[in-house]
């Protein structure tokens, strides 16, 4: 018997499917996709028309209705199926939006539960199902040009705009229609159960004017961390893909860093202190201190390290528009930031003192550190620009055992074993004093860089 090859015996059945339904008049297919292609003025080349047979009498994909498998295809062409992840995104909305208003006006989108065993249209006509498909592609085109409005008025970033409807809810979105192009929300238009839920959303800013507190429009951005920080279980559950776009972006220093770079005039993103300084600034400081969830690490999803380890310093009056404020993080007292400090430091984190706050980091989540190889990547001086690096770990050779203890702790990998002793490289300390914290010996101590 006679074995035909696999594609050659593919493209006999194929052959024999189009004929077959051409003989019996079977044209649904590309009636729908010739009849809403003409509606919003797309061009159809032959092999698109030929593919559209594919759709006919629920032969598409998982047995779809042809009309719903050509307004996917209309779908398609808008956004493209194989552009960027962004634009691919965007029609996975489209195509979302699509199958629940077709299930919602239809009961389904599948051919044989529209129209019966037999696949005739009859409890939908086909132009019903037609007149269906462009109302339905019609609230698309519609909710697109909405959301181009609320977007730019919500400043959301061409990045996140793929990603925007798995955050912002209708709801939600209440707050940016209403807003003035000033941001400023029309008294009145919402209650104060409302703009405290929106506050806290970090939807809505708080803005302090002649004794009187009133809301402003806030910003995507900060959205996010509210919405990472107050709807945990919702961002845990979101695709990973949805994830991991915004995490990258929310620790991108081509976005908040490199574009504002100014040789000689940074303000340096990593200032690494010492626990003694650490403790000393806080000492004396005259404000009150709350901690919160490192974002960082949340984002990464750490296991290695505390993750309530951002300590910020906050007075009445700039206590507006902190997490704090929002219901995120607690108060601590002077003695119990210093406490959390000490503690910090025995977990090898670095105390990254940024004038109001402590970002305590590690090397594999922090978006700072991690953002030094990047710095470097781009032909940056890494220590005159990004680094402010005071001190300079150095090695007392007479109490050193070379264990290699300090090693693993290093944020920097700036130590290692030379012989029977340990080095440290010059070119990479932080000066953070971390590494101390696993010397059983006293063999490290800290130096004023160029003494």
């Amino acid at each position: 018997m006679k074995k035909w090859p696999q594609n050659s015996m593919k493209k006999i059945v194929n052959s024999h499917k189009k004929k077959t339904r051409q003989e019996k008049g079977y044209s649904c297919g590309p009636q729908a996709l010739e009849a809403l292609a003409g509606v919003y003025e797309i061009p159809l080349c032959s092999a698109v028309k030929s593919q559209a047979l594919l759709f006919t009498n629920g032969a598409g994909v998982q047995d779809r209705c042809a009309v719903f498998q050509a307004a996917l295809a209309v779908i398609g062409i808008w956004y493209g199926r194989s552009g960027p992840k962004e634009s691919r995104e965007q029609a996975r909305w489209a195509a979302r939006l699509l199958a629940e208003r077709m299930k919602g006006a239809c009961g389904s989108y599948l051919c044989r539960e529209i129209a019966g065993r037999d696949r005739q249209c009859g409890r939908k006509t086909f132009e019903e199902l037609l007149e269906t498909a462009k109302t339905i592609l019609n609230e698309i085109r519609k909710q697109e040009f909405e959301m181009e409005e609320r977007v730019k008025k919500f400043k959301v970033h061409e990045r996140m705009r793929p990603y925007v409807t798995w955050i912002m809810k209708e709801e939600d979105w209440r707050f940016v229609d209403a807003a003035k192009d000033s941001g400023e929300l029309p008294e009145g238009t919402f209650t104060q159960t409302e703009l405290e839920q929106a506050y806290r959303k970090g939807i809505v800013n708080k803005k302090a004017e002649n004794g009187k507190i009133r809301y402003v429009l806030g910003t995507f951005h900060k959205r996010i961390d509210c919405f990472m920080r107050g709807e945990r279980e919702a961002f845990e559950a979101l695709p990973e893909e949805v994830r991991s776009a915004i995490v990258e972006y929310e620790q991108d220093i081509h976005l908040w860093v490199i574009p504002y770079r100014e040789p000689g005039k940074n303000k340096k993103v990593v200032q690494p202190v010492p626990i003694e300084e650490a403790l000393q600034i806080v000492d004396e400081a005259d404000c009150r201190f709350y901690v919160q969830e490192c974002d960082c690490k949340v984002y990464r999803r750490d296991q290695s390290h505390m993750k309530e380890t951002c300590l910020h310093f906050f007075t009445d009056e700039s206590v507006l528009n902190t997490n704090f404020d929002r219901g995120y993080g607690r108060e601590l007292t002077k003695e119990e930031t210093k406490e959390l400090l000490k503690e910090i430091d025995r977990d090898g984190l670095v105390h990254n003192f940024e004038g109001d706050s402590f970002c305590n980091c590690c090397s594999c989540c922090c978006w700072a550190l991690r953002g030094m190889k990047s710095y470097a990547e781009q032909g940056f001086p890494v220590f005159e620009e990004y680094v402010d690096a005071k001190y300079i770990m150095e090695v007392k050779e007479q109490d050193c055992r070379g264990c290699g203890a300090c090693v693993s702790i290093c944020p920097a990998q700036a130590l290692e074993k030379k012989g029977a002793k340990m080095w440290v490289d010059q070119t990479k300390c932080l000066g953070c004093g971390v590494c101390r914290t696993k010397c059983k010996f006293d063999a490290l101590v800290l130096r004023k860089r160029g003494e």
